[in-house]
C-alpha cells in the first residue's frame, strides 16, 4: 500500500494469515505501526502500536481488511464482487441471485453467509459456489475451496462433475446512424463465450466413495471429488488407482479428473498425458484450500 504526501510516497506492507486476513500493517522499517483483529464474523477492531502514528492509515486508508475482502468505510460492510456483506449481521445486504445453492435447507436462504460458518469458509465473490468460470481448472478450484472444509470436517467424500456451457454477456453499444435518426442511441451487443462450471455434489455416506454427480443437460470434461478427512489407514492424498477407482473410472470415460486432497491440494489427473513420466498427474496452484491439520502433506510442503 502506497500513500501520497504532497507528492511524496510512504510505503506500507500487510501482514496476512492462513485464513486471508489482514492482520497488521507495517511501515517501510519494517515496525509495525498496527494491527486487525476480527471476531469470526468479520467485526474489526483496530489497534494502533504508536500514540504518535496517525491511526486513520489504519482506519480509513486500508480497504483491505477480513479475508483480504475490501472494507466500505462509510457503509461498514464488506464489498464481495457482487454484493455486500454486513459482519455486525452475519448476513449479505441483499440475496444471491440464484435461488438455491443445493446446500439443504440453509441452501435456500440466499442471503446467509458462508452456510453460516465463517470459521471454515471463504465467499470471495459474494455468490454461490458453481458460478461460471473461464477454465476447467479455475471452476475446481471453486469447488475446492468451498467443499473441502465441509468434507474433512463430516468425514465425507463430496463428488461433482465439471461441464461446458455458454454465456451470454450483453453490453450497450452505440445505435447505428440508421437507427440514431429514429431517436435510438444505443443497441444491445450479444457476446457468446464458452464457461465452465460444476454440479450439485453427492455426498458419500458413512465415509464411503462417492461417485461424482454427472447428472446434467450440459457436456461433462471432467469429474471432481473430496477425499474426506486425513486418514493414515488410506492414501487419500493421492488418486486411487485401479479399476472402478479414480484413475480407473477416468480412464474408462476418457475423461480428466480433480482431486481435493486433506492436505488442501487440488490434483488433475489428464487423460491424454496418462502415459507421460508424471502418469497425467499434475498439482493445480492454488491457495485458500481448506486442509486438515493432522495432514502431514500439508505441514511438509506449505
Amino acid at each position: 500500500m502506497e500513500l501520497s504526501t504532497e507528492g511524496t510516497f510512504d510505503c506500507f506492507f500487510f501482514e496476512k494469515n492462513l485464513q486471508g486476513d489482514i492482520v497488521a500493517v507495517y511501515d517501510d522499517t519494517g515496525y509495525r505501526i498496527g494491527k486487525y483483529v476480527y471476531d469470526a464474523w468479520g467485526r474489526c477492531t483496530v489497534v494502533c502500536n504508536s500514540t504518535g502514528f496517525d491511526k486513520t492509515i489504519l482506519e480509513s486508508y486500508n480497504p483491505f481488511r477480513y479475508r483480504g475482502y475490501f472494507y466500505d468505510i462509510e457503509t461498514q460492510m464488506y464489498y464481495l464482487q457482487s454484493r455486500y456483506y454486513s459482519p455486525d449481521m452475519g448476513r449479505f445486504l441483499n440475496g444471491d441471485g440464484y435461488v438455491s445453492t443445493g446446500q439443504g435447507l440453509l441452501g435456500n436462504n440466499m442471503f446467509a453467509y458462508c452456510s453460516n460458518n465463517p470459521v471454515n469458509e471463504v465467499d470471495y465473490l459474494g455468490n454461490k459456489p458453481g458460478d461460471l468460470f473461464d477454465t476447467p481448472d479455475e471452476a475446481a478450484i471453486d469447488f475446492a475451496r468451498y467443499y473441502n472444509a465441509k468434507s474433512i470436517n463430516k468425514k465425507q467424500e463430496y463428488g461433482s462433475a465439471i461441464y461446458k456451457t455458454l454465456a451470454i454477456d450483453i453490453t450497450m453499444q452505440p445505435a447505428p446512424w440508421y437507427l440514431s435518426i429514429l431517436g435510438i442511441k444505443e443497441v444491445p451487443k450479444f457476446t457468446i463465450s464458452v464457461k465452465y462450471s460444476y454440479t450439485f455434489t453427492f455426498v458419500g455416506i458413512n465415509g464411503k466413495s462417492v461417485l461424482p454427480n454427472i447428472f446434467t443437460n450440459f457436456p461433462i470434461v471432467s469429474t471432481i471429488h473430496t477425499h474426506g478427512n486425513y486418514d493414515p489407514k488410506y492414501k487419500n492424498e493421492d488418486f486411487s488407482t485401479g479399476f472402478m477407482k479414480d484413475i480407473g473410472w477416468s480412464n474408462f470415460f476418457r475423461m480428466d479428473s480433480y482431486l481435493v486432497t486433506p492436505g488442501g491440494f487440488l490434483k488433475k489427473y489428464t487423460y491424454k498425458n496418462r502415459n507421460n513420466s508424471n502418469k497425467g498427474i499434475s498439482v493445480i496452484p492454488a491457495n485458500d484450500i481448506p486442509w486438515d491439520p493432522n495432514s502431514p502433506i500439508h505441514a511438509e510442503w506449505r
